[in-house]
């Protein structure tokens, strides 16, 4: 893709967020962020669905336990899904989950400069 394409689709997609996220740990995809939501309240915060896509059960629930976010954050790696590439500086919030069960985020995101 031309740089061009490519920074008409950042524009267009909030800089990657709208294409959703794969997040992948030791090498694997294990669940996908969707349906991003941004959080007026705390400026630079969105939040978003989690949809697991491991299919074994201890790993799909611990997708849902905020100490899994916290033991693994250095091993975790946020895919476009669109774009097939890493949001660098990503990370979850300390409280990972906001009162609807969807997982907060700051820096998911991809840039211009980005590639």
């Amino acid at each position: 893709m031309d740089a061009k394409t490519r920074r008409q689709l950042l524009r267009e997609s909030d800089f990657g967020r709208q294409f959703g996220w794969a997040v992948e740990w030791n090498g694997r995809v294990i669940a996908r962020l969707e349906d991003p939501v941004w959080d007026s309240d705390s400026q630079f915060w969105h939040s978003y669905e989690l949809v697991p896509a491991t299919d074994e059960p201890a790993e799909r629930a611990s997708l849902f336990d905020p100490e899994f976010w916290e033991t693994h954050l250095e091993e975790l790696t946020y895919r476009n899904l669109r774009l097939g590439e890493v949001a660098t500086f990503a990370f979850p919030g300390i409280r990972i989950f906001d009162k609807q069960g969807r997982v907060r985020m700051r820096g998911l995101y991809l840039t211009e400069d980005d590639k």
